[in-house]
Order: structure tokens, then sequence, then C-alpha cells
């Protein structure tokens, strides 16, 4: 913006660094060790997320899948019924960290340059962790990157990687998952690793990762955790003791599952009597006319993927444990959502490739659930209304989380 060279980006994060310095705006003292009580006062806030799983694939969003610890936070919080993504994966990521709509944070469709986006997060946009910094907060990331291309020799990895963003710890990938066994753009902060060794599962190592910044940060500062999980994305990759529960749970096919879903999704007061199931989608068979051969395929595939489900509710489980560790009085912010649904693409027993199944997108993709809780001692607000207990109907979308987070971030007066 300058002659300088001065970046927009450059630009606003100094001019939030000298509106916090101001007297009355930003209270943090530093101090050797020591940081202002009104620093600690402000809530660690935790953001989890999953990717590619449908709208009803939850326990408490009317799932047979054993989600035990995301049922637990969506019973202690607020479960949302009209809360929209951008579609697809990376423009999602964008919208999230940066309170922005995709196409303003430089990703309006997927990675790499095209007409109208340069395909890389956008360096005039400032990030969730980027802003929690400036307020006294230390930032940590586990998981799935995906709104910068993998340029492992490049210094934009590293400038605008996770760790050139503002988060102070990166374990994960850049890119796509492509393997839960050996993930390719792995890295931990700055760092590309080798293939990983031994019994290694990306979600396990995921939860393994955001337990240990849990367990390890210091008392006297808030943290913002961001554990953005790959599962249940495809490949179907989980372990064999948790697909086994599920094998056999499926043989009656997708209309009956259907059927059971809305059943329950009616019971818990997401979905109004009235509102019919819609009718099958007619580019895919009734189960009856399926080949008798390849059944025990589908029920073997929806069992893994049910699978990896309940792999990353262990692997929730085990942060919010990590969580409970520290002083009673911290106050926490916990939200959980998922990128996009389900997503459109199938495999056939004798195929290698995936089959895409053309047409017209489900309006699903952008229909997201999402969860928050938050606990210990909070501030006053005025109280917003639900329709049920706990079940807000008001549509918001992903660019909404990173203001909710900001503002309770935000020095109390």
């Amino acid at each position: 913006m300058s002659s300088n060279g001065l970046s927009w980006r450059g630009f606003l994060v100094a001019l939030a660094l000298a509106v916090a310095a101001l007297p009355g705006i930003h209270r943090t003292v530093v101090a050797g060790e020591g940081r202002n009580a009104d620093v600690r006062s402000r809530p660690d806030i935790i953001l989890i997320l999953a990717d590619d799983m449908g709208f009803s694939d939850l326990g408490c969003y009317g799932s047979e899948i054993n989600t035990p610890n995301l049922d637990q936070l969506g019973a202690g919080g607020l479960r949302f019924t009209q809360f929209y993504n951008a579609a697809r994966c990376c423009p999602s990521r964008a919208s999230l960290l940066t309170g922005l709509y995709p196409h303003q944070a430089g990703i309006g469709h997927m990675l790499g340059r095209s007409a109208n986006y340069t395909g890389d997060l956008s360096r005039n946009a400032i990030t969730l962790a980027e802003g929690l910094k400036l307020a006294g907060y230390f930032a940590y990331m586990a998981g799935k990157w995906h709104v910068t291309p993998w340029r492992p020799n490049a210094p934009s990895m590293l400038s605008n990687g996770p760790t050139g963003r503002g988060f102070d710890r990166f374990y994960g990938i850049i890119q796509s998952i492509r393997s839960y066994y050996n993930p390719p753009s792995l890295m931990e902060d700055g760092l590309v690793l080798p293939p990983p060794q031994g019994d290694y599962h990306f979600t396990d190592a995921v939860t393994e990762h955001a337990v240990e910044y849990i367990k390890n940060h210091p008392a006297d500062k808030p943290y913002f955790l961001y554990a953005s999980y790959a599962a249940p994305h495809f490949p179907l990759h989980a372990r064999e003791a948790d697909v086994a529960r599920y094998r056999g749970r499926f043989k009656a096919g997708w209309e009956a599952l259907r059927k059971e879903r809305h059943r329950r999704l009616v019971e818990l007061k997401f979905v109004d009597p009235v509102w019919p199931l819609p009718p099958r989608d007619e580019q895919e068979l009734p189960w009856e006319d399926t080949n008798p051969a390849y059944r025990d395929w589908f029920d073997e595939r929806m069992a893994v993927y049910a699978a990896m489900i309940e792999q990353m509710d262990r692997g929730v489980g085990a942060i919010l444990d990590a969580v409970k560790a520290p002083a009673i009085g911290t106050t926490r912010w916990s939200c959980f959502s998922r990128i996009t649904a389900a997503a459109p693409r199938s495999f056939t027993p004798a195929a290698t490739r995936p089959r895409i199944i053309r047409g017209k997108r489900a309006p699903e993709h952008l229909f997201a659930l999402a969860m928050i809780r938050r606990s210990g001692q909070v501030r006053k607000r005025r109280t917003r209304p639900t329709d049920w207990n706990g079940r807000v109907s008001r549509t918001r979308r992903f660019a909404d989380i990173r203001a909710s987070f900001t503002r309770e971030a935000s020095p109390r007066r």
C-alpha cells in the first residue's frame, strides 16, 4: 500500500498493536515472568473441527454412532440448527480463521491460483490466532491446515503457514489428508517431518499433541487451541477394534438408516414433525436394487466411517479431560463444528479411482452442525433466545465464530 513496502496486512497488525498500547484499551502488562491478572481472566478458547462429516453423524444430532464426549459437549451448551459453512474445505477453513467470507480471504474455491482468487490465504487478513495474540493469548494448532499450497522448500511455506500466521506451536498436515498412517505434508512447527513409524494414526496424533499443548501450557496466560481433525475425510482408515463394533450395523441399507435418523431428529426437536423425509437422491439406487454381492462391502465401508468418528470423539474426550486439570475458576469456551458434509464421491468394489457423483450438490454441503459451551466465570450478557432447550435456530456462519471469540477475549471493563 506504500512505496516503503508495507502490506495492507502489515498495516492492520501495526494499527492493532498501536491501538492496544493506548491507555484503557489494552491493559496487558508484562513484567518479567508475571502478567496482569486481567489477561488471565480471559477465557481459554478451544475450537475443534471435523472434516466431511454429515449433519446427523453425532449421537446428539440423531446418529447411531457412539459419540459420548461430543454428546456431552452438546448437552452442556448450545446446539445450532441453522449454521452454515462455505461448502468446500479450503474456503470454509479460510472463513473460519479470518472471520471473512472466503473470497475476501483469497480462497474462493480451493487452493491454487485462478482467474479470480489467489488460492492462498490472503496476507491482507488477520487470522484468529494473530488477533488473539494481541490480547495476550498463546496459540496452538494440531491437525489439518489446508489454506496454503504445499511448498516445503519455499519461504512462503513458513511465512504463510500456521507458525507464520499466529500459531506458536503446530503439529499436522499442510495439504489435504491422503493417508492416516503415512500422511504427506506432515510438519511440526516449521520442520518437515519424516514418515511416521510404529502404530501411528493421524487422528490419534492430533489428539496427543493437543493434549500435550494443554498440559504444558503456562498457567499465567490464556490459550487458544485449534484442533483441526481430518476425520472422517476419505480415505477411510480406522482401527480394527473400532470397526468391529459397527460391522453388520448398516446391512439394512441407506434408506432404512435415513428413516431412523429422521425419526431421531424429530424426537430431538431438530426437525419439525410436519417436515417429511425428502425423497431419495435419484442418482443413487434403491437399496433393494443394489448387487447383493456388494452389500457386505457397503456395510464395511460405513463401519469404517463410523469408527473414524468414534475415534475422533475419543480424542475430543481426551482434550476435554486435559482442560479439567488446571485450577478451578478458569473460564473456557469450547466449540465443535465440521467443514463440509460427506463428500460427493463414491467407490465401487472393483474401482481403483473415485466415481464423482455429478449433478446438483446436496444443500447439506452448506449446512453444518455446531456446538458451543462455556464453563467457569463468564461475563454477564443479555440472554439470547433459543427455540428449545439448548438449541439455537438463529442463522449463523463460519465467519461469525471469530467475532464471538474475539469479543470474549477482549479486555474487560
